[in-house]
């Protein structure tokens, strides 16, 4: 349907945005638009720069607060920056214990990487670490097409001085090892690179079989996964102790720095020696042609409402 709607101008303080965008705006259904778009003929007018204060400490409570933390309980004398210091205070209580958690995690990754550079030559039964002590013959750890292994078997395998030993494969790959003499190494490795054969790096530092290397990682990341899970635990008893507050924190920031944003939409500009901002957009038409609404008793602070031109805006039915 179409729906006469007042274009209007909010103005004010530079300092005041926030707090009037929570208290008034949001009472209010108004499409905001670029002040600086909407008001080309006005001079001396600039953007807002400043950065969205709540942004990195709410990321940083993300870090460290569980993700299903939430309040029933209202703590309506909270300010924001109270919000923020509790915020801190629990992050420093919780450093320590964040500090090892990152020390798990790097540790569970680069043994989950190890279980996944090993798992598909699990089946050579041969020690890693003498493999690796090779003088004579090169070795070379990897995967090839199955497409291209095919024609590299068929036609080109029984020519060289290797030996591939075929480990697990898939409907896309076939990973295996092979072997060469060092006297030929550059010759058969260009074959094989010919083949589009990926060469995997296997670090020094596994005993056993790759069967056995693989099952002493999996054990070791047990482990690491079980301290995770109380540390975890502890982690949660911590925040536990204050878990209202915190929540009532997080809930109260995030909303400060959605009203932060509408600071997007406006312009800035100075009368004298005092910076105001200006915001606009439209609204249904529902009062009179010219109002003024005070926002607080001081004479400087306002939101005016100009008429001087409205528009018929086609809204969705």
């Amino acid at each position: 349907m179409v729906v006469k709607m007042n274009f209007l101008s909010i103005t004010g303080p530079k300092d005041d945005i926030e707090r009037i965008a929570g208290q008034y705006l949001s009472k209010y259904e108004i499409q905001l638009e670029n002040a600086l778009t909407e008001l080309k003929t006005v001079h001396d007018l600039r953007p807002y720069t400043d950065k969205n204060p709540y942004d990195e400490v709410l990321k940083r409570a993300k870090e460290y607060l569980p993700e299903d933390l939430k309040t029933n309980r209202s703590f309506p004398e909270m300010t924001p920056q109270e919000a923020i210091e509790l915020l801190k205070k629990a992050e420093e209580d919780l450093e320590e214990l964040q500090e090892k958690k990152a020390e798990l995690l790097a540790r569970q990754k680069k043994c989950q990487d190890s279980m996944d550079m090993i798992t598909p030559f699990e089946t050579i039964p041969y020690d890693i670490h003498e493999l690796l002590g090779f003088r004579y013959v090169k070795y070379r750890f990897g995967r090839i097409s199955r497409e291209h292994f095919e024609k590299f078997e068929r036609y080109v395998y029984d020519t060289l001085d290797t030996i591939f030993y075929k480990c697990q494969c898939d409907d896309n790959y076939v990973w295996g090892v092979y072997f060469v003499p060092v006297s030929f190494a550059d010759k058969i490795d260009a074959v094989y690179a010919s083949m589009h054969f990926e060469h995997y790096f296997m670090p020094d530092e596994y005993m056993g079989t790759p069967k056995d290397a693989l099952e002493k990682l999996k054990q070791g990341l047990k482990g690491i996964n079980e301290e995770l899970a109380a540390l975890e635990h502890e982690m949660n008893r911590v925040v536990a102790d204050h878990g209202d507050q915190l929540a009532a924190a997080c809930a109260l920031l995030e909303r400060r720095r959605e009203v932060f944003e509408i600071r997007k939409y406006a312009a800035l500009t100075r009368e004298r020696n005092q910076v105001f901002y200006i915001l606009c957009g439209w609204r249904i038409r529902r009062m009179h042609s010219r109002r003024r609404l005070r926002m607080t008793s001081g004479s400087l602070w306002w939101w005016r409402m100009i008429t001087t031109m409205y528009s018929a805006h086609r809204l969705p039915n």
